[in-house]
């Protein structure tokens, strides 16, 4: 510590201040990050500008990931960062280069009823293969172009992508564009209706980089109230209406492999009815680089999926790997992830992205992380900023804990504050969520049908991590309050030894 502060103050100096610190500011050391962690959440300006503490936290949604209400209320007094609107267009690793980046993937289709009746290992009524290639087209747009099997396909854009003439695969095209908080509206990708007595948020999506080179999820943060979707139901029904109102969340958990960021991705998609509250899509998505020397330079030629499942062997079985230590067989099992994660005495790194203002407002984030205070210091690089960002962001709060294995909750299936359901007794959630566990080490927590929850509701993900990337889990936890008009938090978890 005191050859850090170096030339800025003599050595008393510095343990003069950190005393001080002590005794003036009871810390919260779960709230502490690095400098230059903080540094990239904040918005972009003159060096005077670097340090900006964010609204309050407005709603639901505070300290750590997914505490009780009772400790989120303590803590919504508190200051996080306010979150550049272009953050997860900047942070993105996709659609970077002006050449084409591929990643070869299977994507496998479920419907509800296979789920429920098998949800480990869950046998999907359609799989196929596909290629997802990327580019940059000019600063301010990025193309996609997947080349699909017809059985990848599913029920994904009503199942209606063209046909290729050169191998009869589908295609499916789009342009991205930079947008603050990368929000668009959902009727311009999907057949799609929502009553004008709807609010204006209601087909916003927006992604969110929760965590870079980790964590992404696109989705429609709003759900309609319980009272507005039954009465909105009854009125479709006397007037014979048929419409979609989709609801469709694609979240997605990365790792490195060989230096290339997010060569191994993992995701799911699920699509529910917003009115009816039915689950009408469920595709499971697992996707790996092609490296420099196998680079598919031109989408529109023949494919050969035969021949690009091969190029990707060798990434393949490294995502493997580590599915024979004893966590990955207990998770492959069937064994409650909560469990797995408090006999391994894991630790938790815990990221959070809040829609402070609701679908169409700003965000702001925090970090929550298990190392000590002073570990936590020595990655800041000078007395002036170990100051400022004590000021800043640092909770005043003497009982703050560690995010231990203890702190590990899982509310799909946890007795838990978080949720009040209609109908259902309290921390008896299992019967309302598929709990599902897939051959990779991949497992999910879903909604069986948005009708059962009026209050709390969550989605979430997670995968056990490859040995490359340190081992453990990573999860993504989605939370939201229906009756508050839906979900507002997305916390990214990493838990190791």
């Amino acid at each position: 510590f005191d050859k850090m502060v170096g030339a800025e103050a003599s050595a008393g100096n510095a343990r003069l201040m950190l005393l001080m610190m002590l005794l003036l500011y009871p810390i919260r050391a779960t709230h502490a990050i690095g400098y230059q962690r903080f540094r990239r959440l904040a918005f972009v300006g003159s060096p005077n500008n670097l340090w900006r503490p964010s609204t309050k936290i407005a709603s639901f949604g505070a300290c750590a990931h997914h505490l009780s209400l009772q400790q989120q209320a303590l803590a919504r007094g508190n200051k996080a960062l306010a979150v550049d609107p272009l953050w997860s267009w900047e942070q993105r690793n996709t659609g970077t280069n002006r050449e084409w980046a591929t990643h070869i993937g299977v994507w496998r289709h479920y419907n509800a009823s296979g789920l429920a009746e098998q949800p480990i290992f869950p046998i999907p009524w359609t799989s196929g293969r596909l290629a997802k290639n990327l580019r940059l087209s000019d600063g301010d747009t990025f193309d996609l172009w997947s080349v699909l099997e017809s059985s990848a396909a599913g029920l994904f854009n009503g199942g209606n992508l063209p046909n290729r003439t050169s191998d009869l695969h589908r295609d499916l095209r789009a342009t991205f564009t930079k947008k603050p908080w990368r929000m668009t509206r959902l009727r311009s990708l999907l057949p799609s209706s929502y009553p004008c007595t709807w609010p204006e948020e209601a087909d916003v999506l927006r992604v969110t980089i929760v965590r870079p080179g980790a964590c992404t999820i696109a989705g429609v943060p709003y759900i309609p109230k319980l009272p507005l979707a039954q009465s909105t139901a009854a009125d479709e029904r006397a007037q014979n209406i048929t419409v979609p109102h989709p609801l469709v969340y694609e979240m997605w958990l990365s790792e490195s492999h060989q230096g290339v960021p997010e060569a191994i991705k993992s995701g799911l998609f699920v699509h529910y009815d917003a009115v009816h509250g039915n689950l009408i899509e469920c595709f499971r998505m697992k996707e790996l680089a092609l490296f420099d020397g196998q680079l598919l330079r031109d989408p529109a030629a023949a494919i050969d999926f035969d021949l690009l499942s091969a190029a990707t062997a060798g990434i393949s079985a490294s995502s493997r790997e580590h599915l024979t230590t004893p966590h990955a067989q207990a998770l492959l099992r069937g064994v409650p992830i909560s469990d797995i994660v408090e006999k391994a005495q894991w630790q938790g790194d815990v990221r959070v992205h809040h829609f402070a203002d609701g679908p169409l407002g700003g965000e702001v984030a925090w970090q929550v992380i298990f190392r000590s205070l002073f570990v936590v210091w020595l990655q800041i690089p000078t007395y002036h900023r170990i100051f400022t960002s004590f000021v800043f962001f640092i909770h005043i709060d003497w009982q703050a804990q560690e995010v231990g294995a203890q702190d590990f909750v899982t509310p799909s299936s946890d007795s838990s504050d978080l949720f009040v359901t209609r109908g259902v007794p309290h921390g008896d959630m299992t019967e309302m969520f598929h709990s599902l566990v897939f051959d990779d080490g991949f497992y999910a927590k879903v909604p069986r049908h948005l009708g059962l929850f009026e209050d709390g509701i969550s989605l979430e993900i997670g995968c056990l991590r490859t040995q490359d990337c340190g081992g453990g889990l990573q999860r993504l936890l989605v939370l939201g309050d229906r009756s508050q008009g839906g979900f507002h938090s997305l916390c990214h978890e990493v838990w190791a030894s």
